[in-house]
This record gives structure tokens, C-alpha cells and sequence, in this order.
């Protein structure tokens, strides 16, 4: 996770560095690839409470494919708009094409193709300053700020394994936080992450 974490922040910075060159194309493709790795996070605390073979191989396609790691570049768009953990049910729609359209930027911000009626694209004429800069930023909103800890992860299977994929997971998550911030690992307020959880009423209801 923290090797994720820290390779996700040197393709930020690189493609921080080709926006400022104008070469915006690329820039554009390794900020998508700076999203990707920031995924891996959720993936990777799935696969510590995994309990079955089948859960870890599960787990491990996952981490591995391209677009289940994408998923969340939808929140980084409409991150104005995401209060609480139920504003981003959009991201995990099973139906949605986001995923595959973000990887589709990307392919596009490496490589020449063949479009629909026999058109060809070059990625400096297909992806625009505008474009790179909003995915710049998403990878920025994504990013993993700080390391994780093991401790972190032993909680994380303590509280959340027993309930993960259950009605009571979100609950656990928050249960997981109080721990962390008794042992003084947490870096928000236990309010303000149980209101994101659950929904601002979970407060005003105790």
C-alpha cells in the first residue's frame, strides 16, 4: 500500500512536470496511471480481510485490472458534490462506462489509433491542456497522503473483517476509526468521518 501510495505521488509529480512542458497529452496518461495506483489502496485492505481462496483470487484480479482501479475518478470530478459515502454510490455502479472511459483517455494520451469511421488519432491533437488539467487535479484530490501502518491494517481486520461486504460494514469502518484515533493514528475528527459514513443525521439521531 505504501509503495502504491508513494509510486502514485511520482507520476502526480511527473505529470505535473509535462503539463507545465505542454506536453499535455502525456501529462494527461500519467495522471491517470497516478489515479490507478492511488486505488490500489481499497483493494489491497479487500484483500487483508479476505477469508476464502476465491476471495483473495477475487482480490488479486481486481488489483490487476486497470479499470476497478479507475473507479474512483468520478469522485475526484464531482468532489464538490460528495458529502457522505452515500454520494459516491455513482463510482461503484456496476453499469457504469466511466471506467472504461477513463482508460480510454489513457490509451489515447499514448497511443496512435483507428476510430469509429476509419479516423486516425494522435494524442497531441486529441487530448487538450483543459483535459490534463482536470485529471491532474483529480489525481491530486485521489492521492494518499500519508503512510499507512501496520497497526492501521491489523484494526482494519479487527473491526472491519468480521463485517466486511455486510449491512453492518459501514458501521465497522466506523468503529475501525474510533480505534485508530485512540491510539492516535486518525487523522480526521471522529465526527466528521461518522457524518461521511453514515450521513450527517447519524449525529443529530445521539
Amino acid at each position: 500500500m505504501n509503495a502504491a501510495r508513494r509510486n502514485g505521488e511520482r507520476l502526480l509529480d511527473d505529470a505535473r512536470l509535462l503539463m507545465q512542458a505542454g506536453r499535455y497529452a502525456s501529462a494527461c496518461s500519467l495522471a491517470i496511471l497516478s489515479i490507478e495506483e492511488s486505488g490500489k489502496g481499497s483493494i489491497l485492505r479487500q484483500l487483508a480481510v479476505a477469508k476464502t481462496d476465491a476471495e483473495v483470487n477475487d482480490s488479486w484480479r481486481s488489483y490487476r485490472n486497470h479499470r476497478t482501479k479507475n473507479a474512483l475518478w468520478l469522485i475526484g470530478i464531482l468532489r464538490d458534490a460528495v458529502k457522505s459515502l452515500e454520494d459516491m454510490r455513482p463510482a461503484f455502479d456496476p453499469t457504469s462506462d466511466h471506467p472504461a472511459v477513463l482508460d480510454a483517455i489513457k490509451q489515447l494520451g499514448f497511443y496512435t489509433d483507428c476510430l469509429g469511421d476509419r479516423r486516425w488519432s494522435a494524442p497531441n491533437e486529441v487530448i487538450d491542456a483543459s483535459l490534463a488539467s482536470q485529471l491532474i487535479g483529480v489525481a491530486d484530490t485521489l492521492r494518499l497522503r500519508q503512510d499507512f501502518s501496520a497497526r492501521e491494517i491489523e484494526l482494519w481486520i479487527d473491526h472491519v473483517g468480521p463485517h466486511f461486504n455486510t449491512p453492518q460494514a459501514r458501521h465497522a469502518v466506523v468503529a475501525w476509526e474510533r480505534a485508530m484515533k485512540a491510539e492516535g493514528l486518525s487523522i480526521y475528527t471522529s465526527e466528521e468521518f461518522e457524518a461521511f459514513m453514515l450521513g450527517p443525521s447519524s449525529l443529530a439521531s445521539e
